[in-house]
């Protein structure tokens, strides 16, 4: 019983997934309606309830798995530069449970880079400024400039600490103060 709710869940959510990818590129054009499992045909249903007892299995919530399908569609689809979108046989296969867990450990891997600072215990300056050292570095490889060139033409874009924390704040102060009241 519990396994047809969530089936059911997926194949709201998976057709209004379709719909939003859809309509992010069709430029006014028909959208699909949102269907319901009763009105697949067996094959498809089939599908959505094999996607159903893998979303039980893994414990994972049926929104957070086809979230995770989409994502990791989008990504192959900017790899073969052309729109792809999973298929309801492709939820209930093996590699739909793969996808979802390299998503959810991407995911874990994102939200472990984010920098908090501390005020009880005193960060090095490595660590403090981990963020803004990996923009600086991001911003020097996309302009192929070096990374003393991205702070004297985008001062703004960084804190004034990481400013001074690089030695750079005398000379682009004025410019960092400038850019920053506007």
């Amino acid at each position: 019983m519990r396994r047809r709710a969530v089936a059911e869940e997926i194949c709201v959510l998976y057709h209004e997934a379709v719909r939003a990818e859809l309509s992010s590129v069709s430029k006014g054009g028909k959208i699909m309606p949102s269907r319901d499992l009763d009105d697949l045909d067996a094959s498809d249903r089939r599908w959505f309830v094999k996607a159903a007892a893998a979303c039980i299995r893994v414990k994972a919530d049926a929104r957070e798995y086809v979230v995770a399908q989409f994502a990791m569609w989008r990504a192959a689809s900017s790899y073969h530069r052309k729109l792809l979108l999973p298929q309801p046989h492709h939820l209930g296969k093996l590699g739909a449970v793969v996808r979802y867990l390299q998503h959810k450990a991407a995911d874990e891997v994102r939200r472990s880079r984010v920098v908090t600072l501390n005020d009880h215990h005193q960060q090095d300056g490595r660590t403090r400024f981990y963020v803004e050292e990996r923009q600086l570095r991001g911003l020097s490889r996309a302009r192929r400039v070096d990374p003393a060139d991205v702070l004297a033409d985008q001062p703004e874009r960084f804190s004034r600490e990481f400013l001074e924390h690089k030695g750079v704040w005398g000379a682009v102060g004025d410019l960092w103060t400038e850019r920053a009241a506007r």
